[in-house]
């Protein structure tokens, strides 16, 4: 819970930051872009960058993450009641966790802090720049994934990947990416309470074997 309150504060520090326009980082927010934008602007490059920024729309992934939570929840518990509990745990957890992170980032962040979309994100100018919504989404799904299954690098990788290539798509700022991927993460933190109350299984001591069944007493 420590890492989620750490990375509130600094959440709100960033967004203070955008919201008062600081010179020196509305520059460098700029010059990111419009350096990381052009070689993106077509051809395969673009095309993958369009790939990995949909992957949270589509619902084959979504699909297969549930198919691969109960195989995870089979193999640690067996074909049990509590396998059943926690695959329930984790795909609540899991939609709470991220409904909560596009309604923060998206409804009520967005109006307030009224940034506007790069110059170069014309196309995607429907609603607001800062935060990133793919950033909060994606981080908060990571950062509760990384507590309830492996591959723990890939959940961090991917987030990373889908923050980055809204950058790379030009319609999006760095900070609004960056502040994106704090929210994500201190809702995340949430998101992992919840799970943890849900399914009756506890963090193990450092040095434990995770991949343990341990339940709260």
């Amino acid at each position: 819970m420590k890492i989620g309150l750490l990375t509130g504060l600094a959440f709100l520090f960033v967004t203070a930051a955008v919201a008062f326009n600081v010179t020196p980082l509305t520059t460098w927010d700029e010059a990111v872009v419009r350096s990381l934008y052009a070689p993106f602007s077509g051809g395969y490059l673009r095309e993958g960058a369009v790939f990995v920024t949909g992957l949270g729309n589509r619902p084959t992934v979504w699909l297969i993450l549930l198919f691969y939570l109960a195989m995870r929840g089979v193999k640690k518990w067996g074909k049990s009641r509590m396998a059943v509990r926690w695959w329930v745990a984790s795909v609540l957890s899991l939609a709470i966790t991220l409904g909560v992170a596009d309604a923060t980032s998206g409804r009520l962040v967005k109006p307030l802090v009224n940034r506007p979309r790069p110059l170069t994100g014309a196309s995607e100018t429907l609603s607001r720049s800062y935060p990133s919504s793919h950033a909060a989404n994606s981080f908060a799904v990571a950062t509760l994934l990384n507590a309830v299954s492996p591959p723990r690098l890939l959940w961090w990788f991917l987030a990373a990947f889908i923050s980055l290539s809204r950058v790379l798509l030009g319609v999006h700022y760095p900070t609004d990416v960056i502040g994106g991927a704090l929210l994500g993460v201190a809702v995340g933190a949430i998101g992992v309470r919840i799970w943890t109350h849900l399914s009756g299984v506890r963090s193990p001591p450092q040095g434990e074997d995770r991949s343990l069944p341990q339940t709260n007493p």
